[in-house]
Order: C-alpha cells, then sequence, then structure tokens
C-alpha cells in the first residue's frame, strides 16, 4: 500500500523501468544496464502480475540479486510533470520530463510538507510519528502494514516466486 493510501501494482514497477530505460544511463549511478541492454518486452498483465522476455537465458540467480533486486516500485501519483499528470507508467518517451519533474521537486527541501507528492494519506509525513515494526515472518509484518499498526515493510528474497520454463 502507497502513503496516499492506494495499492502497489504491477504497473509501479512498469513505471519504475520505463524511468529506467528512459534515463537510467545518464541520471542513475548504479545503472547496470537493465532493463535496457536485456528485456526486450515487458506488460503488466494484471495488476499483480507483469511480464517480460528477455534477449537471451540468463542465470536465475544472478538476475535476482543483480538485475531484480534493484527494482523500485514508483506510484502511480508520481507520474506527472509540472504541467499535470503524464504516462510514463505506460509510455517511455513521456519518462524524461517526469523524471525532471521529479528530481527538481526532491530538492525543494521546504516544500516536502505542502507538496502533493510527499503526503501521507491527504497530510504530511510526519518523521517522528514513523515507526517500523519488524518481524521475522512475512506474514506477520503482512498483517501489521495492513492493520495500518506499521508504516512500512520487506518481502524477504526467498518470498518471491519464480515460474521456470521447460525447454
Amino acid at each position: 500500500m502507497w502513503s496516499n493510501g492506494t495499492p502497489v501494482t504491477a504497473q509501479d514497477v512498469v513505471f519504475w523501468l520505463n524511468m529506467e530505460q528512459a534515463v537510467g544511463a545518464t541520471d542513475y549511478g548504479a545503472y547496470t544496464g537493465f532493463p535496457n541492454t536485456v528485456i526486450k518486452n515487458l506488460k503488466a498483465v494484471s495488476s499483480t502480475e507483469l511480464t517480460f522476455t528477455m534477449d537471451k537465458a540468463y542465470s536465475q540467480s544472478w538476475l535476482l540479486y543483480n538485475d531484480l533486486s534493484q527494482v523500485t516500485p514508483l506510484p502511480a501519483a508520481w507520474d506527472r510533470t509540472a504541467s499535470g499528470p503524464s504516462s510514463c507508467a505506460t509510455t517511455v518517451s513521456d519518462c524524461a520530463k517526469v523524471y525532471a519533474y521529479l528530481d527538481a521537486q526532491s530538492k525543494n527541501l521546504s516544500g516536502y510538507v505542502s507538496s502533493p507528492l510527499w503526503r501521507r494519506r491527504g497530510r504530511a509525513v510526519e518523521a517522528d510519528r514513523v515507526q517500523r515494526r519488524r518481524s521475522r515472518h512475512v506474514r506477520a509484518e503482512q498483517v501489521l502494514l495492513r492493520a495500518g499498526q506499521a508504516e512500512a515493510g520487506g518481502v524477504p528474497g526467498g518470498a518471491v516466486h519464480h515460474r521456470r520454463r521447460r525447454v
């Protein structure tokens, strides 16, 4: 769940991947060439699933730990420019302007309280109220998150499911 109350979706992952394709090589220090050099086809097929075609076979471990572990979904609320909503989540060519807008907004520290980009369910985030309750069990952490008793949570790498294709 995003801080504005909307669910995290596969399209939010596509938004980040599109942003990487558009500006990763020039504006992202940890850029490895992913997804540009390895993904040939990318599509969110539902709100919880996306598919992509690779340019060739890769080691699952290498791909998971070197590329997929870097994926950081972006909220749809951030898919905008100074002039309003944009379409970076679906159109890579729109991403450079979205990136420029978000980058400029992130440097405006005095605007963090008033900007709708950084709002949490209609109100500004209060740093002294953010509380992280960590659990060793993924299920318990999900329960805390859904109940609103935790502000953030994580999913251990072992909880990510892979589908293997037979060749």
